[in-house]
């Protein structure tokens, strides 16, 4: 009996034609979420993602060839407003908790209106006005500061919502799974853009042309298909609440939190890789003739990241099943970066100078992307569950300054990326009013391999310190599920 064909009353019980007559659902008590529900949750987790991947994969190449921003002051720029964008996400995510809300309505207010302003502001970001390098640094920096504010509780309450979308850890995997699949897919989308760019010239249009063309498909576009998450609905009874907490109170409960800081951390060390984006690497250094063919690098960084990302992408579909083969997703995590660090030795010593190398590569590395399928689904399922052991160990529920941390973690390793990027191509020379290969500096075209290949490495290795300390025990994981429920039957009977 599935639960998207029936209306449900408030004991979980199906109503039928006949109104004397029900039947009752487990799933319906036990937090089952319907597979309409989890769709809808996420498509709206895609929309997102497809604007956050353009302005996090794409701002900086904007700034530097389409701007013409000198890279330096790109990461400058980019990095410090991020700094600042993360150290304010704790401060929205405990107004979200702080804030008193009906049962079931806790995030669900800030999902369906808030997407809106985020798409104007994205597709704002890549607009090229024609102002001098000073202005188009000040209009850059205002608007993305200003998405950033806006985004912010948009991106607390979605990712909030995946631990109050059902009680139970294993129901919440499954929807994690699901939630990186479809947000594999927006990934996968916005991976057009370097083949799309690859074609330019063919198509007779420009780089700013594209670029507002992609503001708008996937920073705008996206944002409406995030207003999708609104169907999603609030299962947790919130025993644990945060309304007459003090913020510092919260920031206390939140660093007690073992499992998160660990997972934070990780995600910071991780970001240490001494590396560049892929386009410089791909539109300055590659080059291949294929019978009288000239493939440019952006054409071979789209089919690069294709035939790696391949295997990734059917795993995703058994993401749960992985971890347990792997003993937990702490495993997961850590299997991911070792491997990492392995083969992309291995892959820097087979070279690139041809296109056999390159395939090579490819096929290399997509085998990463099988324990990394897994890898976002454990660490978000992970980040749910230590909310509920917060829950019990103090009684108290802090969805959104989780979720703002996970949020922060994000803006934080993004401006550590955005400095070292732009830190190391100032260091090579780099000039982004040159075209084609062969007209950069002779340490730019040295250093690009061992920081394209070997970078990330570095992160992967430095990750692994924080991650050993990750706790994921099945036993006790089920025995915070079971007192809980038994907290909540009894809070509500007091209620009652």
């Amino acid at each position: 009996m599935k639960n998207r064909k029936y209306e449900f009353d408030d004991e979980g019980r199906i109503k039928t034609k006949n109104p004397f007559v029900y039947f009752t659902d487990k799933h319906a008590k036990e937090g089952y979420v319907p597979n309409r529900e989890m769709t809808a949750f996420s498509v709206g987790l895609a929309g997102q993602n497809l604007t956050y991947n353009l302005v996090n994969g794409w701002l900086f190449y904007f700034c530097t060839n389409i701007l013409h921003i000198s890279s330096l002051n790109v990461g400058i720029i980019t990095s410090v407003s991020r700094v600042w964008d993360g150290i304010n996400d704790p401060l929205v995510g405990s107004l979200v908790d702080r804030r008193k809300a009906a049962p079931g309505q806790k995030l669900h207010p800030f999902l369906g209106k808030l997407p809106i302003v985020v798409g104007i502001l994205s597709l704002l970001m890549f607009v090229d006005f024609g102002f001098s390098e000073t202005l188009s640094m000040a209009f850059v920096l205002c608007v993305y500061l200003a998405w950033d504010m806006v985004y912010s509780f948009q991106d607390v309450a979605l990712w909030g919502t995946l631990s109050l979308i059902s009680p139970i850890s294993k129901e919440r995997s499954r929807v994690a799974q699901w939630l990186n699949i479809f947000i594999s897919a927006a990934t996968g989308l916005v991976g057009l853009i370097p083949l799309i760019l690859g074609a330019r010239e063919a198509m007779g249009v420009s780089e700013k042309t594209l670029f507002f063309i992609f503001g708008l498909i996937f920073g705008f576009g996206g944002e409406l298909l995030s207003i999708f998450a609104v169907k999603t609905k609030e299962r947790v009874i919130l025993s644990g609440k945060t309304e007459n907490v003090s913020i510092i109170e919260n920031f206390k409960i939140l660093f007690s939190n073992r499992n998160l800081l660990c997972l934070i951390f990780a995600q910071i060390f991780g970001s240490l890789s001494i590396t560049v984006p892929w386009i410089y690497f791909f539109k300055y250094c590659v080059s291949y003739n294929i019978g009288g063919f000239e493939m440019n690098g952006e054409t071979v960084q789209f089919w690069y990241g294709a035939i790696s990302s391949v295997p990734g992408a059917f795993a995703m579909f058994f993401a749960v099943k992985i971890a347990n083969k792997f003993g937990g997703r702490k495993n997961v995590l850590i299997i991911t970066q070792l491997a990492t660090v392995a083969i992309r030795i291995i892959a820097y010593f087979i070279g690139y100078k041809t296109l056999p190398q390159m395939i090579a590569v490819a096929v290399l590395m997509s085998l990463i992307t099988i324990p990394s399928s897994a890898t976002n689904m454990s660490l978000r399922s992970l980040i749910a569950d230590s909310i509920d052991y917060m829950e019990w160990k103090t009684g108290k529920r802090t969805e959104g300054l989780v979720s703002s941390m996970q949020n922060f973690t994000a803006k934080i390793t993004a401006a550590i990326q955005l400095f070292i990027n732009g830190l190391v191509l100032e260091l090579l020379h780099f000039d982004g009013s040159i075209e084609g290969i062969g007209g950069q500096s002779q340490a730019f075209y040295d250093w690009q391999w061992p920081l394209f290949i070997l970078g990330p490495a570095i992160g992967a290795f430095l990750y692994l310190i924080p991650a050993f300390f990750i706790k994921d025990s099945k036993e006790e994981r089920e025995r915070i599920e079971r007192e809980l429920k038994e907290r909540r039957a009894s809070d509500t009977s007091a209620a009652d």
